[in-house]
């Protein structure tokens, strides 16, 4: 497995994803971040090559995106995606979205993936090769520091 982690999208950003203040609107993160997801699912082979040799395929569950700093039109985007766990039936990763040049954070995006059998239209476990492929990259991305936004949920802090 590569040291680093995935690239799972790159683009610069385009005047028509910007929004009346300057920089890119939201909808467009949702967008950008869900082509990443996608890329990844392909990447580790469980794009469209895998809906049509199985009838399984994973299905959003929970998502949360954070946004960091802004990023302005005719900036770099970069997107990169590390696997953080999986159970029996589902999967966890975070997608984080970085300055093409500078590097710095920009967003991140954390998604729950439920593995389904889309005939039933019901969650299905993960057969065993699946199983081993994400544990082989919870392992591979391991040494790769998780984002301070992976798992917090949406709160105003309470004050003392």
């Amino acid at each position: 497995m590569p040291d680093q982690l995935p690239r799972t999208f790159e683009a610069v950003v385009k005047p028509e994803w910007v929004d009346h203040y300057g920089h890119l609107n939201v909808v467009h993160y949702a967008r950008i971040f869900n082509e990443a997801v996608v890329g990844f699912m392909k990447q580790v082979g469980l794009g469209p090559a895998y809906r049509e040799r199985t009838p399984n395929g994973f299905f959003a569950v929970e998502s949360h995106t954070t946004y960091v700093r802004e990023v302005r039109l005719g900036e770099p985007i970069v997107v990169t995606t590390q696997f953080l766990e999986r159970d029996l039936k589902r999967i966890r990763l975070i997608n984080m979205m970085r300055h093409g040049e500078q590097g710095h954070l920009i967003a991140t995006f954390e998604e729950m993936m439920l593995h389904i059998n889309r005939v039933e239209r019901r969650a299905a476990e993960l057969p065993e090769d699946l199983k081993r492929l994400f544990d082989d990259l919870i392992s591979a991305h391991a040494h790769h520091p998780v984002p301070a936004q992976a798992g917090r949920g949406i709160a105003i802090p309470k004050k003392n």
